[in-house]
């Protein structure tokens, strides 16, 4: 690409480099400020307000997924501490049942130390399988990140499960279960194992501190598990907002071709209009055309052009000036093509490539930001010598579809000779030709490109894409990320489920000498059903409550990463909290099941 070296309104370029081996980035960062301010003193008018960046590349490569990264491994985290507390939940469960043993353990000399070491090598011996299969887990993971990667993100699933990896994984899995054990440990710090001894061997009802404490675990894994879920969903919502979000552009109908003319013959205008005009002619008589336009940068693209200098906004009220600016250069027919949103006023037609008077169109931003609420159709730009009257709204288009506000934009049509070097002389003579189809776009690609061909067989073409594709493409790798949030959500869901599960069937051993006792007295097993399920009712209701406060908190830490739903959102929070209600109502079903199939004479014979 050759540019003019006393040129400065071309601030899109990159410049990529290889630091030395003993500089760092922050080195790199301030000589370049320096380079900076000392270029805005050299010319005050043309670098106003400008900077230099230093970014590692892989940092650059990644920007647009770095914030869906970062809700990937809050959610991981989120998991990861679900499992932590439901291990720890069924350790403590595990630990209650194992009263006795252990009181025999104290009464034959073992001290707090053995029975803590029994504890602590009995929870890291069970966090093993699970190591293993999260393993497996990640490796599968990271074939599913790689299948379809796009440029910009293959790295990611290129990570080799080294040693490091293992090593890391397997220090998270020992801490984990270190974790779990010490908090079973700590439920057996302040009881009395000869007194839980003589409980077990009573002919009688258990203490109520083991139902207690039973019901209380049971409380706590659902309000751990409520409150992350909470956290969780919030995620996955915001992800699938990212994906859903108003884009502003009709994806359906539209295709687009990149085409590059040859310099050497196509070095005027004149000639690369001539063209473009011949080319629109042939694709708008193609059946099934509705529309056909060209456009430097549609959406989709990753083509970006910045207009700069001095931009006078004059309005009834006096001028302002603009600095910078987003601007496209379109035809007649783009908006039609691009499936835009006309909002007030016309669009381009063919009378506007003819006019000496050169229009624009802007988009709702512009006027949002530059307009302040006036009618967009009094107010014109001067850039330069031109004046550019202002003939229509067009709708916002978000090109990145997790950007909170649209940039302004504003739409010159001044004939494509305009348009392709009026900004870009001495650049390569590239555009887009966007085409609306009646019916399935990708069935016109073979004969729009034949059509282009046909006017210059020297233009060099890219492959047909549709709207649609291009969009696939672009949000492909949140796709994989909704999934594996996904994914991370129903494991949290069922470790919740299997935790409370163990905790509810500890509950019913524990009470079933109670339930024995009552059905011989007389009871009826209604009554026990009852019984238990308002025991285990009140442990969900208080574990929901608690979760719900949990959750609301944990949101607001999350709420900078949230997309176009509060951290307060009522619908998700509810929704959470009636499907863990089910998955908990599910776990306690087999529990209650089995006390109300309590044999009295063979449990009271047993004591």
């Amino acid at each position: 690409m050759a540019y003019s070296r006393t040129r400065r309104d071309a601030p899109w370029l990159r410049v990529v480099g290889r630091l030395g081996p003993e500089v760092s980035t922050e080195r790199a960062r301030a000589e370049t400020a320096a380079l900076a301010s000392q270029l805005r003193a050299e010319n005050p008018s043309a670098n106003r307000g400008r900077s230099l960046q230093v970014v590692p590349l892989d940092r650059w490569r990644t920007a647009d997924m770095r914030q869906l990264l970062l809700m990937l491994s809050l959610a991981a985290g989120l998991a990861f501490l679900v499992a932590v507390a439901n291990a720890a939940g069924l350790m403590m469960t595990d630990s209650l049942k194992r009263q006795p043993e252990l009181a025999i353990r104290q009464a034959l000399g073992a001290g707090p130390a053995q029975l803590l070491r029994v504890v602590l090598v009995r929870s890291v011996l069970w966090s093993l399988p699970g190591a293993v299969l999260g393993y497996v887990f990640g490796v599968a993971t990271l074939a599913f990140v790689r299948w379809g990667a796009s440029a910009g993100t293959e790295s990611l699933g290129t990570v080799p499960v080294g040693p490091v990896v293992i090593a890391a994984g397997l220090g998270l899995t020992l801490l984990g279960g270190l974790a779990t054990g010490a908090v079973a440990a700590w439920t057996l710090r302040h009881r009395d194992l000869v007194q839980s001894l003589h409980e077990a061997g009573l002919a009688v009802s258990t203490g109520r501190r083991r139902r207690r404490a039973t019901l209380v675990l049971v409380a706590a894994q659902v309000a751990v598990a409520t409150g992350l879920a909470i956290g969780s969903a919030l995620l996955v919502r915001s992800m699938w907002n990212v994906a859903q979000a108003d884009r502003g552009f009709d994806l359906d109908r539209g295709l687009v071709v990149q085409v590059r003319l040859p310099r050497s013959h196509y070095p005027r205008a004149a000639e690369q209009a001539t063209y473009y005009q011949q080319a629109l002619a042939r694709v708008r008589a193609l059946p099934g055309v509705l529309s056909a336009g060209v456009s430097a940068s549609p959406p989709l693209t990753n083509t970006t052009v910045m207009l700069s200098g001095s931009l006078k906004v004059e309005s009834p009220s006096g001028d302002s000036t603009l600095n910078r600016m987003l601007g496209q250069f379109v035809t007649a027919g783009y908006f039609e093509a691009a499936g835009l949103r006309l909002i007030k006023g016309r669009f381009f037609s063919e009378q506007d490539e003819q006019s000496a008077a050169p229009n624009i169109v802007v988009d709702e931003a512009f006027c949002r930001a530059h307009l302040k609420g006036a009618d967009p159709l009094a107010y014109a730009l001067h850039l330069g010598r031109d004046r550019l009257a202002i003939v229509g709204v067009v709708g916002d288009v978000r090109q990145d579809t997790e950007r909170q506000s649209a940039r302004a934009v504003q739409y010159q049509n001044r004939g494509v000779a305009y348009m392709l070097f009026r900004r870009f002389n001495g650049s390569p003579t590239w555009s887009f030709m966007v085409v609306r189809a009646s019916v399935n776009p990708a069935t016109l690609g073979e004969a729009t490109v034949r059509e282009l061909m046909a006017v210059d067989h020297l233009a060099c073409l890219d492959d047909p894409r549709t709207f649609a594709q291009l969009f696939a493409a672009r949000i492909a790798e949140r796709q994989r990320i909704l999934g594996l949030l996904g994914s991370l959500a129903a494991i949290v869901l069922v470790l919740t489920a299997l935790s409370m599960a163990a905790a509810l069937a500890q509950f019913v051993a524990v009470h079933e000498r109670d339930l024995a006792i009552r059905l011989a007295v007389g009871a009826t097993r209604r009554h026990v059903v009852l019984l238990t399920s308002r025991a285990v009712a009140s442990a969900l209701g208080l574990g929901l409550a608690l979760g719900a406060f949990g959750g609301l908190a944990l949101a607001r830490t999350l709420e900078s990463q949230l997309y176009q739903v509060e951290p307060t959102d009522a619908t998700t929070i509810m929704g959470t909290m009636v499907l863990l209600l089910a998955l908990a109502g599910a776990a306690a079903a087999g529990p209650v099941w089995r006390a109300s199939r309590i044999d009295p004479t063979t449990t009271l014979r047993a004591l």
